[in-house]
């Protein structure tokens, strides 16, 4: 028996079937991190999408589209602390912890679930006389519990070394996903302009044609340098 796993009586410090001797408080406190677990039986994230769409020819070579769109996600990653006590009224007891001799023991669990539904119409004109454009609105809401407790985007794959704040109530991490427009508004059209080979106006060869296009989008869905995003 080596001299490390001996206590000043001579007696081994760990036997099993209790391999951790009873550290006492100060012993245990601000003791090392076990992260990040995967489990054996760890499956693969799954997404369930489905829509209803009801179309309709308007006059005026135009089109409308109208349409419920959904989309489930289960079994997301969620890193959790199995080193967690159980939340309660009274003040922090480490002496509660299940592992004592560990400060976080952290896991990669199939806990996260995540919803997305939006209303999106769309309003098409087709190359007539030289115009053709798109309308487009979407009405969005996304749900998840995975996205951490102060996201600013969406969540990355696993979140290494930053546990949820309460695995015993998963309800309590839901909230909106950060990543996600809750209104998004996008015009874009193409117009012939009126002169140029065959046009009605200075009908030059040297011209072949023209044509303005435009684009625009609601101005609280553009990034820094004015672009429109696509989400």
């Amino acid at each position: 028996m080596s001299a490390i796993n001996q206590a000043p009586t001579e007696a081994p410090r760990y036997q099993f079937p209790a391999p951790f001797f009873a550290a006492t408080t100060q012993q245990f406190i601000g003791a090392s991190d076990f992260y990040q677990n995967t489990p054996t039986n760890y499956r693969d994230p799954q997404t369930a999408q489905w829509n209803l769409t009801i179309e309709h020819e308007l006059p005026g070579i135009m089109a409308w589209r109208v349409s419920y769109v959904a989309m489930n996600s289960y079994r997301m990653n969620l890193t959790v602390d199995f080193n967690q006590t159980t939340p309660g009224t009274q003040p922090y007891n480490p002496a509660l912890k299940p592992y004592q001799n560990w400060n976080r023991i952290l896991s990669s669990e199939n806990l996260g679930f995540g919803s997305y539904q939006a209303l999106q119409t769309e309003l098409n004109r087709r190359l007539t006389k030289g115009l053709s454009f798109q309308a487009s609105y979407t009405w969005a809401k996304s749900l998840a519990n995975y996205a951490g407790d102060a996201p600013s985007g969406f969540a990355p794959e696993v979140i290494y070394g930053t546990a949820i704040n309460d695995r015993f109530s998963l309800s309590n991490e839901r909230g909106n996903v950060a990543g996600t427009r809750r209104q998004r508004f996008l015009l874009s059209g193409i117009y012939e302009l009126p002169f140029g080979k065959g046009k009605q106006y200075y009908q030059r060869n040297e011209i072949a044609g023209t044509a303005a296009s435009i684009s625009y989008c609601s101005p609280k869905h553009r990034d820094n340098g004015g672009r429109c995003t696509e989400s």
